[in-house]
């Protein structure tokens, strides 16, 4: 498997010793096989501040987790802010699932984000939670 197909993250994992793989799963070391990486990238996604990327080095893999600045992360709030407007702007029944798949944060950051910008009167909801929608409130 190259580094190129593990980064499209739609690759097909081949064991290249099945019974060691099976002794692993059945010991309950491993939980699935070849989904490490795809699921470390997406529980990532909870934690803003992380950043994750790996290389080829030799004959293995050089995984690296960064921390950001907390500079950095407030920039990127900022960001992500503005793009929820816009993506509610183009769609008032978008969810905040859908919002955290689009910006790829946690839905926890979405709602904290969300949270901040009903407080400042840019946007507000009209109806239930179910069923409602979206309303971006225009500045004068």
């Amino acid at each position: 498997m190259t580094l190129e197909q593990l980064k499209r993250k739609n690759y097909q994992s081949s064991l290249r010793n099945k019974l060691v793989a099976e002794a692993f799963y059945l010991t309950g070391q491993i939980e699935k096989y070849g989904s490490g990486l795809l699921r470390v990238q997406k529980e990532l996604v909870s934690y803003p501040n992380m950043r994750f990327s790996f290389d080829e080095i030799a004959n293995g893999i050089l995984v690296t987790f960064e921390i950001v600045s907390v500079k950095s992360s407030v920039k990127s709030s900022v960001k992500s802010s503005v793009k929820i407007v816009k993506i509610i702007q183009k769609n008032k029944y978008v969810t905040i699932l859908e919002l955290s798949e689009e910006l790829n944060i946690s839905t926890r950051a979405i709602e904290k984000q969300i949270a901040n910008l009903k407080k400042q009167g840019r946007i507000r909801r009209i109806g239930p939670a179910k069923g409602g929608h979206w309303e971006v409130i225009n500045e004068k």
